[in-house]
C-alpha cells in the first residue's frame, strides 16, 4: 500500500466510510509517517493482531468532531 492510498484510507476511516483499517506489518512504516502528520492521530486507535498486523479504528474524544 502506498502513501496516497493510506491517506485515503485514513480519511475514509475518519469520515465513517469504513469502520476499521487493517495495516499489514510491511506497510506499517508508511502508515506511521501518514499517521504522525494527521491532525486527529490521537483518535485513530490501533489494536495489534497476530502476525504483526494492526487494526485501526476511529474513536473521537467527546469534544472532537469527525470533521476537525
Amino acid at each position: 500500500m502506498g502513501k496516497e492510498e493510506i491517506e485515503k484510507q485514513l480519511d475514509a476511516l475518519i469520515s465513517g466510510e469504513i469502520e476499521e483499517l487493517t495495516i499489514h506489518k510491511e506497510d506499517f512504516l508508511i502508515f506511521r509517517e501518514c499517521w504522525i502528520k494527521h491532525p486527529q492521530k490521537k483518535a485513530i486507535v490501533g489494536y495489534a493482531k497476530r502476525g504483526g498486523d494492526v487494526e485501526y479504528h476511529f474513536q473521537p474524544h467527546e469534544n472532537e468532531s469527525k470533521l476537525e
